[in-house]
């Protein structure tokens, strides 16, 4: 199967271009705290199975794009 991207907005996933342009925050903070801890996925896959790339990061106030790049987490999700 081709890959795909998603982005998170709220507690949604929904389909991603891959453009930085249309990424949109998920939670929006006055200031960067020192850590965050990020949820990326609370629930049941149900008949979903596969390889999951996932990158997390933030948006600073004048625009530039902090993520974990080559840190990528990396998730295997089989069926049961």
């Amino acid at each position: 199967k081709n890959p795909i991207s998603l982005q998170r907005r709220d507690n949604k996933w929904f389909y991603w271009s891959g453009e930085l342009s249309e990424l949109s925050a998920v939670t929006r903070y006055a200031s960067l705290p020192k850590q965050i801890t990020v949820d990326v996925f609370d629930g049941v896959l149900n008949n979903v199975s596969g390889y999951f790339k996932v990158y997390v990061g933030y948006r600073l106030a004048e625009g530039n794009i902090v993520f974990n790049g080559l840190n990528i987490l990396k998730v295997n999700v089989a069926k049961a």
